[in-house]
């Protein structure tokens, strides 16, 4: 694990793959290019396998926040319904 400048930890990137910051930064700019009109057929098609991928990429990335998310938020209900079970806790 690395911590940033902001005291967040996380573990390396390059395992991860690009930041999901960087994926949608990179759509924005497929989509623009795409919508442009400007681009060729070919090069069209790899713009778009590219956006189909990163969208993937992306798509992984916000099930796996949505899982840590579900974990920490049933850890915490589990934390309270102790509290409350052992007498300890006021709801």
């Amino acid at each position: 694990m690395t911590c940033h400048k902001e005291g967040i930890m996380s573990d390396s990137r390059e395992s991860q793959g690009p930041r999901f910051e960087d994926i949608i930064k990179r759509l924005e700019e497929i989509t623009r290019s795409l919508e442009s009109g400007q681009v060729q057929l070919e090069e069209a098609l790899l713009l778009f396998e590219e956006g189909v991928r990163l969208s993937q990429q992306g798509s992984k990335q916000l099930d796996l926040a949505e899982k840590r998310l579900e974990i920490l938020l049933d850890g915490d209900k589990i934390s309270h319904l102790d509290l409350t079970e052992n007498g300890t806790g006021t709801s």
